[in-house]
């Protein structure tokens, strides 16, 4: 509860609600870790607020197709 999206929407007078997902995978699988918080992903998240907005929307429908 304490990402950026959260302290963001904190700003409006709202009731908090938790969200539920639900996953279908294969057996054998894991569950995606997509938390941008994760190392992984921080590089990636600090680039792309760097690119010019032109390279983002030729770029960014072709990356969205592979994120699950």
């Amino acid at each position: 509860p304490d990402s950026g999206t959260y302290r963001f929407k904190k700003q409006w007078p709202s009731r908090e609600q938790a969200l539920y997902w639900y996953y279908v995978l294969p057996e054998g699988e894991r569950l995606p870790e997509l938390n941008p918080d994760n190392a992984k992903f921080s590089l990636a998240i600090k680039t792309w607020t760097k690119l010019p907005l032109s390279v983002t929307r030729i770029v960014g429908p072709q990356i969205i197709k592979n994120i699950p």
